[in-house]
């Protein structure tokens, strides 16, 4: 059992590293639909004092926009030494069988 402990943490860990994955996309999307209605609210108030409000809204989407594209980007890169790390754990995992018939 402890040459599959290493396997099993390998794995529990590419298991988190998905779940952030799934959150930093759904953070994405979130915010990507935040901006897109940010920009429909400045084109509807064009040349409105209020309309500075909702430029510096948008200002602040797109930086949380581009901060959720790097840590998908940088979630995705783990995801892949961990996928590499796990496969050479079980490429290097051999057992001892005793497969002699018991007497």
């Amino acid at each position: 059992m402890d040459k599959l402990k290493p396997v099993i943490n390998a794995e529990t860990a590419l298991t988190r590293l998905n779940a952030s994955i799934r959150e930093s996309k759904e953070a994405e999307k979130s915010t990507s639909a935040d901006e897109a209605r940010d920009r429909e609210n400045l084109t509807a108030l064009k040349g409105n004092d209020a309309g500075k409000r909702f430029v510096d809204e948008l200002n602040h989407a797109e930086d949380a926009l581009q901060d959720a594209r790097k840590q998908s980007a940088d979630l995705e890169q783990q995801k892949n030494v961990a996928i590499d790390k796990l496969n050479q754990l079980i490429a290097a995992l051999s057992f001892d069988w005793d497969v002699s018939p018991e007497k």
